[in-house]
C-alpha cells in the first residue's frame, strides 16, 4: 500500500492511496473444489481457477471548510 498527504499539491488535508494484492487457491484445494467440495467463497466446480490480482486506489478530500 502506498499514500501520499495532500501538502505535495497544496490540500494539505487531502489524502491518495493505491493497494495491490495477489492472491489465489492451492492445487489441492482447487481438486477439492473441482471434486465438488464446498467453500464459504467459491466452490461451484466450474471455475477456472487461477492467479487473481485486485488493485483499489482511494481519494479522500476535505471539501468543506470551516469559516
Amino acid at each position: 500500500m502506498a499514500g501520499w498527504q495532500g501538502k505535495r499539491w497544496h490540500r494539505p488535508f487531502d489524502t491518495v492511496a493505491t493497494e495491490q494484492t495477489a492472491a489465489g487457491i492451492s492445487g489441492v484445494h482447487a481438486l477439492y473444489l473441482a471434486r465438488g467440495g464446498n467453500d464459504f467463497l467459491i466452490g461451484d466446480g466450474r471455475l477456472r481457477y487461477g492467479p487473481e490480482t485486485i488493485t483499489e486506489s482511494y481519494y479522500n478530500a476535505r471539501v468543506l471548510v470551516e469559516l
